[in-house]
């Protein structure tokens, strides 16, 4: 199990007892500092998982203490990008003024009252380093919209979904943070582009088709879970339907990934694919289903009159819900397999 690192900026050796008695354990590794300066050195070399602070504290070793210095440490974290921001922060102080004050002014981060032989903050603590250390052992897989639902229903080990607005959104969670995972929609994008990406961010994951619902939807999934099906005519009705439709995706190819965030960025400037769209359409005009269905939007979510996208008018000949779609050993471990 990887520990979690906290750092514990505080100069009363009493206190400090009272503090290291509660995190000491061999999951945490912890660092201390009674000084200002000492404490900002420390968030500049490294990223912890938990800044414990207390309110009055010296600049420098051998100083009086600042009736704020806390606050002071607060405020240039969040205003020097060189200091590395805590994943959690903990003001711990026995002066109401200052409790009120960092309510007022950091509402975002936890602030208990000390108090000698009180539980409450002490039990706080606690229960802020068991999430922590949940936290800390589990993938968090950031997706869009409210597929994390269905992903999460797969209750797949050590691994939580997480939902964020847009595919620019996901990307920016790899982008800007190399401890951060996400899982993108295919969308238009080719296999040559989709290595490039994973290549520079290993911690964004691609689908392998062009929507999350093109797994759901998939005939292979869809033969598991529904007696009787007709999987052959199925994908008849894939191929006619994508064959009517495939000029207005075609004419929708360009616009679509202008707007994506990844080709904004350096590795896109450099090296962007040749062809890609040319690659796309080729893979539509085929019959094959592995070549085509990457690129035909299952979902229609943007497409009403299913202009571009699969009409499911086939399947409701079938009786089944969309819990038995994502329940298949299919689906399991085609997404098991992604983010392996």
């Amino acid at each position: 199990m990887e520990k979690i690192k906290i750092l514990v900026l505080e100069d009363s050796e009493h206190k400090k007892s009272a503090i290291e008695s509660i995190i000491s354990t061999d999951d945490v590794d912890p660092t201390y500092c009674t000084n200002i300066i000492d404490c900002e050195n420390s968030l500049a070399d490294l990223k912890y998982d938990l800044l414990i602070l207390d309110m009055k504290i010296p600049r420098r070793e051998g100083e009086e203490s600042i009736s704020k210095g806390g606050i002071e440490v607060l405020d240039k974290l969040y205003l020097d990008d060189e200091l590395n921001m805590p994943t959690r922060i903990i003001a711990l102080t026995r002066y109401d003024d200052l409790q009120s004050l960092l309510n007022e002014k950091y509402g975002e981060i936890a602030v208990l009252k000390y108090e000698e032989g009180s539980i409450k903050w002490s039990e706080s603590l606690k229960r802020t380093i068991v999430s922590l250390l949940k936290a800390k052992n589990i993938k968090i897989i950031h997706c869009e919209g409210s597929n994390f639902e269905d992903f999460n229903s797969l209750k797949l080990r050590d691994i939580e979904f997480r939902s964020v607005n847009d595919c620019r959104e996901v990307f920016l969670q790899v982008c800007h943070n190399i401890s951060s995972y996400a899982i993108r929609d295919r969308d238009f994008l080719v296999d040559d582009e989709i290595t490039l990406l994973k290549a520079r961010y290993p911690n964004l994951y691609i689908l392998d088709y062009y929507c999350y619902e093109n797994y759901l939807y998939h005939p292979d999934n869809l033969n598991e879970a529904i007696s009787n099906f007709d999987k052959s005519a199925y994908i008849q009705d894939l191929i006619q339907q994508k064959n009517l439709k495939k000029d207005n995706i075609i004419l929708d190819i360009k616009d679509s990934r202008k707007g994506y965030t990844e080709f904004k960025h350096e590795i896109f400037k450099i090296a962007k694919t040749k062809n890609a769209e040319q690659s796309i359409i080729q893979n539509l005009k085929s019959d094959q289903l592995e070549n085509f269905y990457k690129f035909f939007d299952m979902a229609g979510k943007k497409d009403k009159g299913h202009q571009k996208s699969y009409n499911k008018e086939f399947l409701n000949k079938y009786s089944f819900n969309k819990t038995q779609l994502f329940k298949t050993v299919w689906f399991k471990t085609r997404i098991g397999q992604l983010i392996a």
